[in-house]
């Protein structure tokens, strides 16, 4: 039903809540596509709440164990580098204008990485605090909270890909091991007066991670060699966020505004690649180096990305009624400004002189070291393409009007909800072709209206029929439209952008009955209808022969079908809540050069079935609370095949959970809490061969929670 999911905050403060709007109307973001999580800051108390949470969990595949990696030994337990990373402040902007009898002096000032470290993996550990209530002085609102989190995790993976006969093209097995350290800071203070609000907000996230993965097997195209590939990874995410918002009421008639500036940073300042290869014929042969005379994706170099996100929003809001209906208008204005860079540099064989070709041989902490870059060694290249850098912009505006309009008869209500949207969007990508020899302007514009319509009709006061018709737009994201390439070393494939890709937009058809309880049981269902008109779905790209390429594409149009049930029942010891949604979904893909014809297969990303089943004992006159939930997702398709009917099918796969809790007084409580405890892995078919199967993470947690 949607190509992906809604944007959504993934940080569970609790001070925040979050509730899911399904049908659309004129107030959200015309970029709606079947779900908006709208998270909101509750209520504070007057009364001063302290709270702090501390957990261990454990890993069944980390925890205790021994890791012998590569790298990764750059980040503390605070998430800082304590180690130098990336290219030398000094080096060159562009190493090919330098002279191969000079890239060495650059090319020693590189810090060697490829050094195994060993450590072994103690539990993870979480902790938060957060603190709400009411300054007394200043009559103001607070609330305050902090969270760390630290992991270690290690899954095992294999991926192959295939030629159009389904002779293997490549296959590959190994192991990726990742720390991730995590800090979240939020202060929300608001000041009440009369009926009106004032408030800020503030956000602060930072993500630090580093991974190292090796797998080896066969490239089959390559000669038949045997392979290893290596990679080490260090990745900072950074965002900050300030908000300002106010809400007034005056008599009737309530006005709500805010005002957000964020910055998002995504920093990759040091990725390494490294690749051995041998005769598959000649087992007892020695793994040698791969490299060229050129910089390319796959072989031993360094990667180095810097992504720079500038967002800013203004949204008002107006309600007031006239004549028995409520009405509401607004403003809204959203805004990206992006500037992204990104390097390859290469380590190559120095064509200026003799090689040495006993350094092939080298392991991988004695082949880089700065006394092999010479003139009988090895030099320094940098992939060169225009589309490596570029600045974007992503521009939203838009204004609404929403009406609702009740009407009783006696016990019986009617309400008609009707309204429209107007929103503008600019997306403008500012790069050069690829030979670097010209600047390129990709432009999007688009103006729609989007109407909305429900009708509500409640017999009995605790009984709704829905009718609803909407029409929405899903917009490509600025990465899909960028023709910049890169390459996905799990996958051994490059996904890149394509600049001709526009806006889908959908007509929504909704039907839903509910029928609710004087307690907590209710039961929905709802019927749903989609015509989407050039959805957008990740594509093989034409004319590859199921090569390792993948890029974006419109489809011509899809239709969407499908009914959701979702239930809260309270039953003697527990209550279950669930939600299953079945689904039909059609494509209809034009006939081009390099794509063939394919009319009824189902939508990128969309599984025909979905469920999500919860059982909750939680009891108020017990200290003892617990619950497991169910969670299933039908087989859907991964990457679309242009060129042939089989597709990338994700198989269908279903996870388990669990919490326990008990409250050992009134202000301190433990909870056991097991995730993925059936750990099922990710797995990828095509055609029914094995493309890709990725382990997933299992763990179990004990968390001890305070309040004070």
């Amino acid at each position: 039903m949607i190509r992906r999911p809604p944007r959504s905050t993934l940080f569970p403060y609790t001070t925040l809540f979050r509730s899911v709007i399904k049908t659309f109307s004129p107030e959200l973001p015309g970029n709606f596509s079947g779900g908006f999580i709208d998270i909101k800051t509750i209520e504070f108390s007057d009364t001063l709440t302290n709270s702090a949470d501390l957990g261990v969990s454990a890993i069944p595949d980390a925890t205790f164990k021994k890791f012998f990696v590569y790298g990764m030994d750059r980040v503390n337990i605070f998430g800082v580098s304590n180690k130098t990373t990336g290219l030398p402040s000094n080096f060159p902007d562009d190493i090919t204008k330098v002279p191969v009898s000079e890239r060495s002096i650059y090319a020693r000032e590189i810090k060697n990485l490829w050094v195994m470290n060993s450590f072994n993996q103690m539990p993870n550990f979480k902790g938060g605090f957060m603190s709400a209530g009411k300054i007394p002085l200043v009559g103001l609102n607070y609330s305050l909270s902090l969270i760390y989190k630290g992991n270690v995790n290690s899954r095992k993976f294999e991926v192959n890909e295939y030629e159009g006969d389904y002779s293997k093209r490549f296959e590959y097995g190994g192991d990726r091991v990742s720390r991730d350290v995590q800090f979240s800071f939020l202060a929300d203070v608001k000041k009440k007066f009369g009926g009106n609000v004032l408030g800020f907000r503030g956000l602060i996230i930072g993500i630090t991670n580093e991974e190292t993965a090796k797998m080896q097997g066969y490239q089959y195209t390559d000669q038949g060699a045997e392979q290893i590939h290596m990679a080490i990874n260090f990745n900072q995410r950074n965002l900050y966020f300030t908000q300002l918002y106010g809400e007034h009421e005056i008599k009737d008639v309530l006005l709500k505004w805010q005002g957000s500036t964020s910055t998002i940073f995504n920093k990759e300042p040091d990725t390494r690649r490294l690749v051995y290869g041998r005769d598959m014929n000649d087992p007892d042969a020695k793994f040698a180096v791969i490299l060229g005379p050129q910089a390319n994706f796959k072989n031993g170099g360094i990667l180095t990305s810097d992504l720079k996100d500038n967002v800013r929003e203004f949204k008002t809001s107006v309600k007031f009624p006239i004549f028995g209906a409520n009405f509401e208008t607004g403003f809204n204005f959203w805004e990206t400004k992006r500037d992204f860079k990104f390097r390859l540099i290469g380590v190559v064989v120095n064509l200026n002189g003799i090689t040495d070709y006993r350094m092939y041989y080298l392991p991988p902490d004695s082949i880089f070291i700065p006394d092999n870059f010479k003139r009988n060694g090895f030099s320094l290249d940098e992939y060169k393409a225009g589309t490596n850098k570029y600045k974007a912009y992503d521009r939203s505006t838009a204004t609404y009007l929403k009406v609702d309009l009740p009407i009783r008869f006696g016990t019986q209500v009617l309400t008609i909800m009707g309204g429209a949207r107007i929103e503008k969007v600019n997306q403008n990508i500012y790069t050069r072709d690829f030979s670097d020899s010209k600047d390129l302007v990709i432009s999007k514009k688009y103006l729609d209206v989007l109407p909305a319509l429900e009708l509500k009709y409640s017999p009995l006061y605790m009984v709704n029929l829905k009718a609803s018709y909407s029409q929405t737009i899903n917009k490509p994201e600025l990465r899909e439209i960028s023709p910049f390439a890169y390459f996905d070393f799990y996958t051994q494939t490059s996904i890149r952008g394509d600049s001709t890709l526009i806006r889908a937009i959908s007509f929504n058809y909704d039907f839903r009955f509910e029928v609710f309880s004087l307690g907590e049981d209710m039961i929905s269902v709802g019927l749903f209808h989609k015509h989407i008109s050039k959805p957008i779905e990740k594509v093989i790209v034409s004319g590859s022969a199921l090569g390792s390429e993948r890029t974006y594409k419109n489809a011509n149009f899809a239709k969407v079908t499908g009914v959701e049930i979702e239930f809260v029942k309270n039953l003697k010891l527990v209550k279950a809540i669930g939600n299953m949604t079945f689904v039909d979904s059609k494509v209809d893909v034009e006939g081009t050069e390099g794509t063939i014809a394919r009319k009824g297969r189902r939508l990128q990303g969309q599984a025909p079935y979905i469920a999500n089943i919860q059982l909750v004992y939680d009891k108020p006159s017990s200290k003892f609370n617990a619950s497991i939930s169910y969670n299933l997702t039908g087989p859907k398709i991964f990457d679309v095949a242009t060129q042939y009917n089989d597709d990338i099918i994700e198989q269908a796969r279903y996870q388990v959970d669990f919490k326990i809790g008990y409250n050992l007084t009134k202000n301190l409580s433990i909870v056991l809490t097991g995730q993925n405890i059936t750990g099922k892995p990710v797995v990828l078919k095509q055609a029914g061969y094995l493309y890709q199967k990725v382990e997933t993470i299992r763990s179990i947690s004990l968390d001890v929670k305070v309040k004070f």
